[in-house]
């Protein structure tokens, strides 16, 4: 049975397991570590207690040889020596005494140590008061033969005490060496390990997560492009689940578009073709072709023939912006003279702003340019009439432009309104309008300004606009002047 893990346990797995192997890893290195500074500090501890019994044994030989110099010389100063080294052995052995003190087993063998000592040291007392007195040589012989012996004695006391102390300690020289060396063995295995298990759950993560997320992001991919989907992906986490639900999603997009489509066509054909056949007897009507007709009943065939005209454009809108948006629209790109646009534009809204006393102010060009005539004069056409429905009366519309490296820019410059700041990139957006009551008032679709914005972009160009409320707006758009790649 395959184990499915959600997303959770995941991130559970990838935490838990380096920190649990970090976790046993530091415990064990703590124990190698202890074991190495308990090695160390026994060592350590050992050769103190045999460096202080041998200074017992060195402190002794000296005081010896401090009396004889002040047998020859009669030197005070080879005296106060002899005096402080006899004081200094019975110190250090009390200070044995004390670094013995959690080692009982070796108070017998120090015992043996300070009976021989102190006997020796009675000697060398009683050599001392002899040599005060001014005895001859004959009488110190025999305090020399018992020093002897006594030196003799003391350093095969200090011997066993040293074999004992090191066999009660388990002293071993290599053991220290021994333990650090595992340390430093057992760190490097603890990193080898912990790259390997880094490895092993970067593979496991990738093979179950990013790969798969791969899979997700590609799909979004193919479904921005209108291809086929990959498969679903496996499992049963989070991953699984939101591809499933992607899945649905894009299923309802293509759904959608087909019925879009379906509606696309239904608008093209059954009401396109009856609006035009309704707007063309109406048009007959209100010429007088059935007749005189009153007053009243021109007026309002009239308004009929303006709503059926205003219905018809918004289809052909409608149409042109969903061919364009689909790329279904080709450019037909040619030598073009500006100034020829400048004036069919113009030409076509000039009696609107007539109506509307607003004068246009053409400037006058030698330009050429690349670029599909029609449909710039349409964004003309569309910029000057929005300019025209916002203008006051007995105010001028500009037309200027500029070329600037290898670029042309138009720009449509008006002393309406403005746009507010926030509206600025709404109102690029279909039946997007900076105030609801234009589309009634002024007789808006909202349309007109996402088809400029399809056809500039369709010239591998940008459209936008320079705008301050209750001073004017300059709708502008900059094109290359020659076409290149497959627009060409």
């Amino acid at each position: 049975m395959k184990l499915s893990l959600q997303l959770k346990h995941k991130a559970l797995i990838l935490v838990a397991v380096p920190l649990l192997f970090e976790l046993i890893f530091v415990a064990s290195l703590t124990v190698l570590l202890r074991q190495a500074e308990t090695e160390t500090l026994r060592e350590s501890h050992s050769k103190l207690i045999l460096a202080e019994s041998n200074s017992v044994l060195r402190n002794f030989i000296d005081a010896g040889m401090a009396l004889y110099m002040y047998q020859l010389s009669d030197s005070q100063t080879f005296l106060e020596r002899f005096q402080d080294l006899s004081l200094s052995v019975p110190e250090k052995i009390k200070t044995l005494r004390v670094m013995l003190r959690d080692s009982p087993n070796q108070t017998e063998a120090l015992d043996r140590v300070e009976r021989v000592s102190n006997a020796g040291l009675k000697i060398l007392g009683q050599a001392s008061m002899l040599i005060s007195e001014g005895e001859s040589v004959s009488q110190l012989k025999n305090s020399r033969q018992e020093l002897n012996n006594m030196i003799q004695e003391l350093m095969s006391e200090i011997q066993r005490f040293s074999k004992e102390q090191e066999k009660a300690e388990h002293v071993n020289p290599e053991a220290a060496a021994q333990a650090k060396e595992l340390v430093v063995r057992w760190l490097a295995v603890g990193i080898m390990l912990n790259i390997v298990i880094a490895v092993i759950l970067a593979l496991y993560f990738n093979k179950t997560t990013t790969q798969r997320l791969t899979v997700l992001m590609d799909n979004t991919d193919h479904l921005a492009r209108g291809e086929t989907l990959s498969p679903f992906v496996d499992g049963g986490d989070e991953i699984a689940k939101l591809d499933k639900v992607f899945h649905r999603m894009a299923d309802a997009l293509i759904e959608a578009s087909r019925r879009k489509q379906e509606l696309m066509a239904m608008v093209a054909h059954d009401l396109r073709t009856p609006l035009t056949s309704i707007r063309a007897s109406l048009s007959l009507m209100s010429m007088g072709a059935m007749g005189e007709m009153p007053d009243k009943a021109k007026r309002q065939i009239d308004g009929a023939e303006k709503n059926t005209k205003r219905l018809i454009n918004l289809i052909n809108d409608l149409l042109d912006i969903e061919k364009m948006e689909a790329g279904k629209m080709e450019m037909k790109f040619s030598e073009c003279v500006l100034q020829e646009i400048f004036d069919e534009a113009t030409d076509s809204v000039r009696e609107f702003a007539k109506n509307a006393k607003v004068e246009i102010e053409v400037p006058e060009t030698d330009i050429t340019l690349e670029a599909d005539q029609e449909r710039l004069v349409r964004v003309l056409i569309n910029l000057l009439g929005n300019a025209v429905k916002f203008s006051p009366p007995e105010s001028t519309i500009k037309l200027a432009q500029q070329v600037k490296d290898d670029s042309l820019e138009v720009r449509v410059i008006d002393q309406g309104r403005g746009i507010p700041p926030e509206f600025k990139d709404k109102i690029f957006v279909r039946f997007q309008q900076v105030n609801p009551e234009d589309k009634q008032e002024k007789q808006g679709t909202g349309l007109g300004l996402a088809i400029c914005k399809a056809i500039i972009e369709g010239h591998n160009g940008t459209i936008g606009v320079d705008s301050e409320v209750a001073k004017g707006s300059s709708f502008w758009f900059r094109i290359p002047l020659k076409q290149t790649g497959e627009n060409a």
